[in-house]
């Protein structure tokens, strides 16, 4: 989120690494963070851009990457606004968070985002939670069975191997990220439909 309050697309909290310096997106206005550019010559995109370019014709996994109530409340205006409430799922690390965007937002999915055993036990038992992801080294038949046992779907990210992307295919994951999307998705058509099995 920007000082100004609006939302912008990156993985990380700074513009340093995509944009080569600027700082953290919340201390910097909208007019300081347009003015930047990737090191491919691309300017940071607004989830605006993004809702307006793609409108309701996909699916959007968004991560809420703050429990800063401003972004929530700026998410919530946003996806408000475009009315994109059945088109997206969002994730989050931070439970609290999709506790709140339960009660305003009933029908989203929920993925929760665990990077060790301990935070994938919380949110196992939490009824708002529908999707349980999980750090690739995570993702074995135990967890992906109680998570199934519970009624909830199972994530792993980020499976950057033909070898990872192969087990989980094998093992029934739900979904996964991954930076090899091509790959995946030829490897899904190989190893998933062999079994006749729904892949997302």
């Amino acid at each position: 989120i920007s000082a100004d309050g609006t939302l912008y697309i990156s993985h990380d909290l700074t513009s340093n690494r995509i944009a080569g310096g600027g700082g953290y997106f919340s201390s910097m206005s909208d007019a300081q963070i347009d003015k930047l550019t990737t090191s491919d010559g691309q300017k940071i995109l607004k989830l605006s851009d993004v809702f307006d370019k793609y409108g309701k014709s996909v699916k959007y996994i968004i991560e809420i990457k703050s429990k800063d109530q401003r972004t929530i409340e700026a998410f919530k205006k946003i996806v408000d606004k475009y009315d994109m409430k059945d088109n997206v799922v969002v994730q989050c690390f931070e439970l609290s968070v999709l506790k709140e965007l339960e009660d305003y937002y009933p029908d989203m999915p929920k993925l929760h985002l665990s990077l060790d055993q301990g935070s994938f036990e919380n949110a196992l038992t939490k009824d708002y939670v529908d999707i349980l992801g999980v750090e690739s080294s995570m993702m074995t038949t135990s967890n992906l069975e109680r998570a199934h046992a519970n009624g909830k779907k199972f994530n792993a990210w980020p499976l950057d191997s033909e070898s990872q992307i192969k087990t989980a295919i094998e093992m029934g994951v739900d979904s996964y990220f991954t930076g090899y999307t091509g790959k995946a998705l030829e490897l899904e058509h190989e190893y998933r439909n062999e079994g006749n099995n729904e892949s997302e």
